[in-house]
């Protein structure tokens, strides 16, 4: 690469080859090469300037780079997620994106994209249990009206509200538990 970079620019070449320790200490083969070609990409488009300004941007890059590769978005698993929560309860949930992660009951709500893990297959997990807790708030009867409405005239909705959330999610997980055990031990 450096031979390549050089026939372009030898300064280029010689901050390309001061860095890359430090590249492939931090990413694998191909992360190394989508760093060097963002910096060429620079070079061709603004100029030696831009393109050192990538290479010394390395821990940004490296950044990016693993969480682009570990980063869940829901289109990659909506279609999965809408049968496995058919195959739970044998009723069609509609699922949609929305900024806030919740249920009405006919929908589950959950985020664009799962990053809280570096590893893809967590974030997938994570959304099939968020997706699991939603189902389960219809299933198990979480919202039914009677429940809702002493929410309502409580005093203080706001407090009775969050011990409510707080007492239901420890329902919901027992109840998991007890009839899906697999799901539950992901959980």
């Amino acid at each position: 690469w450096a031979e390549i970079i050089g026939q372009s620019n030898d300064e280029l070449a010689g901050q390309f080859v001061n860095r890359a320790p430090a590249a492939f200490d931090e990413m694998d083969h191909g992360g190394v090469e989508a760093w060097l070609m963002a910096a060429m990409n620079e070079f061709d488009n603004r100029g030696l300037g831009a393109a050192i300004e990538v290479l010394e941007e390395l821990p940004d890059f490296v950044g990016t780079y693993s969480r682009r590769h570990s980063v869940c978005p829901f289109e990659s698993v909506s279609q999965f997620l809408l049968h496995f929560v058919r195959g739970l309860g044998g009723r069609d949930l509609q699922i949609t994106t929305d900024s806030e992660t919740y249920t009405d009951t006919e929908k589950l709500f959950l985020p664009e994209l799962v990053n809280e893990h570096d590893e893809h297959e967590l974030n997938f997990c994570l959304y099939k249990l968020t997706a699991v807790h939603l189902w389960a708030q219809s299933w198990y009867g979480t919202w039914r009206y009677q429940v809702v409405e002493r929410l309502l005239r409580a005093p203080d909705p706001d407090a009775v509200t969050a011990v409510f959330n707080r007492l239901e999610c420890i329902r919901l997980d027992a109840c998991i538990s007890r009839e899906l055990p697999g799901l539950h031990r992901q959980l």
